[in-house]
């Protein structure tokens, strides 16, 4: 194949040598891929086209020995005698020890602090694709795993012995599963083996209905809550209706990119267009503007890399500047005011600096986890972790000598102590937090059931309490039980209907058609009733809340999801006092010019970097602009900066803001949440500036408290920290969990900072009669095609020398698969493509794209655009 033209009249072209390898590839932007071999017809180097080479040196007997990346690092790779690999060393010199057994199956890998992972297996599978039945960790807690005759896994018992059972039905379909309390999952499938059902323990049904392509047309989730779905010609979704007759449409280009989305509304008996959203592409099928009725999201590429330098939301400029020899961001403005990003040779952060105040520097131990950040203005945060990982300590205020004495001393059983913050995890065999000991606040202990989720929450400290919770056979919270410090005890009765809360102690709540809370009412004896109400758009997203006070506010977004504004439009307290003023014949009170009616929102990516007031003339009080600083990549911000004031943020093991320090390592703000995100106490330090408070809406990772409607902003949907759940279903339905209302089944180790769950799954594997090896992802974000090669590359650097010559061919037509869909601006699932070795029944590498999208651009991934 030479060339494949597109329906647009473009064209990809691709060359080859004499002995048929791809030595060319050349997009119809004109970028042009090179590829080069040795005389074995090893790939040596791979020239992007920009110029930049990565090359590969190999052994011997064509094992991979080294990789140089284009900006000078280095990647080694040593073997044993029977040319398996042994050894992965990184660029900053960190060895990976593997250590096989006869039949080349993994039994120990040593990670770079000498900490030793062992892998045992079945002796009634022996063989190279032999069954791995445990894994022992290096804290010596281990994982089992248990197979019937034909090799399906039938259980899984964690470090705790709690088990998980698997039962298969014909075709070796997924059938069962067994919680370790003994409730069941079942799942149904059609003729053709496709999933059609999934039934909760409580006997709800989750149904699926698809057309002769194996496309779901129709879903019906636990609540019967119904969408259609129509498809075109190409299998790309045209249509998605409601049960309220509220329709979703999507059109698009010859190219096959999206241009237009509509919403339809049904009034007085038709379909009435309510808005429309707007995509514009460059020659580069990047967009390049996108445009509903709230927002404009315009960007601008570096002609060059490809790479985003300018995100611009209704005017405002987010300018990024990239190292286009590795993909990183180095830098990001707003308004003028720059953050800086360096990096050590390993890839990680080891500099964060914000214009000209001191820069915040890193440090990492040899497994690339964080170790030390400090200012030189005093701050600093410690860091320890468990032999599995897990975060074990944290301590962070003034860099004292005494502090900087016992940091060096690393003494794993007395770690450091500091001025404002030391706290502590222990952890149970299965990893769940079991204790948390917080100098400030004193201990939090959880226990848990036998799924995992917590039955009891004790707060000791200066005001002890608890809280007590039971759950269905679903797993939803159906009781809460808080004890106040004087021994008070509450009980809240928690009634679920088909996963979704319809009443709590006093509180009723009420669903429109398509699943949606629309009221909340609090009646209490003696009291009159308190009644929130919501409106939602087309798109699931909360458009109006009116308290029980009389006020509404709007909230509006962008193309992406992204909250823009929130706005006060009308002051319920205000009109019942020009109500009291009418009576008694005195003239109406307006809102004074300066009264704070809501907040603008600014954002780069999935990252909310700017909170700023709106006055009630409608404009923006600026000098009380917040601006939130990341890390790249990061959902939790690492500092705010107001006023010229730069506080550092200390997050716990979840990403959650626990602790706001100045940059001379003072303590300026502290939290702690109750078990489900409620906040339990606040505590504010008076600063030298007494006009000057520190506040934060930040809840757990990703969640933005709004004090008019007591939810979180949870990015794509709303959390209700009273239920322990959000407020309409999962726009991802079964993908993000068994019960689409739920925010985890275990706050205290889980987080969901986007309101969905990981929607981008996939894997590669090696496979075949004596072969199974893979490389998957599950992430919040497509995988990149570089990160995909990437994978590629250490899937076929990891397979023995007869496995790898096998397959040379078929993990290079791989290679070629993934960088076309790149050009073509990634794949959706579902994608299934197997290159088959000629000659043989099994022997192959397989591709799948289970969920999602997959092998996008570094530039489209950056954008964060398609994570809804």
């Amino acid at each position: 194949m030479t060339e494949i033209k597109l329906p647009t009249g473009e064209s990809f072209y691709y060359g080859y040598d004499e002995h048929g390898q791809l030595t060319e590839s050349v997009l119809p932007t004109g970028d042009r891929w090179q590829f080069h071999y040795d005389e074995q017809g090893n790939l040596t180097a791979l020239t992007n086209p920009l110029g930049h080479k990565e090359e590969y040196q190999y052994g011997l007997h064509g094992e991979l020995r080294q990789r140089l990346l284009p900006d000078g690092r280095q990647w080694h790779y040593a073997y044993d005698e029977q040319q398996r690999l042994a050894a992965v060393m990184t660029p900053d010199g960190q060895t990976t020890g593997l250590q096989l057994d006869e039949l080349g199956r993994l039994r120990q890998l040593t990670d770079a602090l000498k900490q030793q992972t062992h892998y045992r297996y079945s002796d009634d599978h022996a063989s190279l694709n032999g069954s791995l039945t445990e894994v022992e960790l290096p804290d010596g807690t281990t994982q089992q795993l248990t197979y019937d005759s034909e090799r399906r896994v039938v259980a899984v018992t964690d470090g705790e012995g709690r088990t998980t059972r698997y039962t298969y039905g014909a075709f070796d379909l997924l059938t069962q599963v067994t919680r370790p309390d003994g409730t069941i999952l079942c799942f149904g499938y059609d003729r053709l083996t496709r999933l059609n059902s999934v039934t909760a323990s409580t006997g709800e049904t989750y149904r699926y209905e698809r057309d002769a392509a194996g496309q779901i047309i129709r879903e019906t989730d636990f609540t019967g809550r119904t969408i259609t779905y129509q498809y075109d010609k190409l299998g790309r979704r045209i249509q998605s209706q409601y049960p309220d007759g509220q329709q979703l449409r999507w059109h698009y280009s010859t190219a096959g990119s999206l241009i237009k989305q509509e919403s339809w509304q049904p009034e007085d008996g038709k379909l009435v267009l309510k808005a429309t959203t707007t995509y514009e592409y460059n020659k580069r099928y990047q967009l390049v503007k996108a445009t509903n009725a709230d927002a404009v999201v315009e960007y601008e590429y570096d002609k060059t890399t490809g790479l985003p330098i300018c995100e611009r939301i209704n005017g405002r400029e987010i300018t990024r500047k990239w190292d286009s020899l590795t993909g990183r961001p180095v830098s990001e403005s707003v308004d003028g005011n720059t953050l800086h990003f360096g990096y050590n040779l390993s890839g990680s952060l080891n500099h964060f600096q914000l214009n000209q105040h001191a820069p915040l520097t890193f440090q990492h131990d040899a497994l690339g986890r964080e170790a030390v950040r400090e200012s030189a203005n005093g701050f600093i945060l410690a860091s320890r972790y468990t032999a599995t990982g897990l975060l074990a300590h944290q301590s962070a205020g003034q860099a004292t000598q005494f502090f900087r004495e016992t940091l060096a001393q690393n003494d794993p059983h007395f770690p450091p102590q500091a001025t404002a913050v030391n706290r502590s995890w222990q952890y149970d065999r299965a990893h769940n937090v079991r204790v948390i000991d917080d100098s400030r606040w004193g201990q939090t202990r959880y226990r848990y059931n036998t799924n995992d989720q917590i039955l009891h929450t004790l707060f000791e400290g200066a005001r002890p309490h608890e809280e007590r919770f039971s759950y269905d056979a679903n797993g939803n919270l159906s009781q809460h039980l808080p004890t106040d410090a004087r021994g008070a005890v509450a009980q809240i009765n928690q009634l679920q209907k088909a996963g979704r809360v319809v009443q709590q102690g006093d509180v009723r709540y009420r669903y429109d058609d398509n699943g949606r809370l629309v009221e909340k009412t609090e009646q209490r004896n003696g009291f009159r009733p308190q009644i929130w109400r919501y409106r939602w758009d087309t798109q699931n997203q909360l458009t109006h809340c009116e308290t029980p006070d009389g006020s509404r506010w709007h909230y509006r977004y962008d193309v992406f999801g992204r909250r823009i504004r929130k706005l006060k439009v009308h002051d319920g307290k205000l009109t019942a006092a020009n109500l009291q003023l009418w009576l008694a014949g005195k003239p109406d009170l307006a809102p004074r010019a300066d009264t704070i009616m809501g907040q603008d929102y600014l954002w780069s990516g999935d990252q909310l970097i700017e909170e700023t007031p709106i006055y009630a003339d409608g404009t923006l009080a600026e000098g009380q602009r917040i601006r939130w600083l990341y890390e790249p990549g990061s959902l939790t911000p690492s500092a705010r900066f107001e006023k010229c004031k730069l506080h550092y943020i200390v997050s716990d093991h979840q990403g959650t803001p626990r602790e706001m320090l100045n940059e001379e390592g003072q303590l300026i703000w502290a939290q702690r949440l109750r078990t489900w995100g409620q906040v339990d106490r606040f505590q504010v330090i008076a600063s030298n500036d007494a006009d000057y408070h520190v506040n934060c809406n930040l809840r757990f990772m990703g969640q933005y408290e709004d004090e008019e409607s007591g939810l979180y902003y949870n990015r794509f949907r709303y959390y209700s920290p009273e239920t322990g759940q959000y407020i309409c279903p999962d726009p991802i339905g079964l993908l993000g969990g068994f019960n689409p209302y739920g925010y985890v089944h275990n706050p205290a180790n889980f987080i969901d900072p986007l309101g969905l769950q990981p929607k981008h799954r996939g894997r590669i594997q090696a496979q075949g009669s004596k072969l199974e090896e893979s490389f998957a992802w599950a992430q919040d974000t497509p995988i990149t095609a570089k990160d995909a090669l990437a994978g590629l590359d250490d899937l076929e650097a990891s397979l023995n020398k007869k496995d790898r010559a096998l397959r040379k061919a078929e993990f290079n037509k791989a290679r070629k698969f993934i960088q076309n869909a790149e050009k073509g601006g990634g794949v959706d699932a579902q994608v299934s493509k197997t290159f088959l070795v000629k000659g043989t029944a099994h022997e192959r590498v397989d591709i799948e794209v289970t969920t999602g999208k997959a092998f996008v651009s570094d530039s489209d991934a950056s954008q964060g655009r398609n994570c809804k």
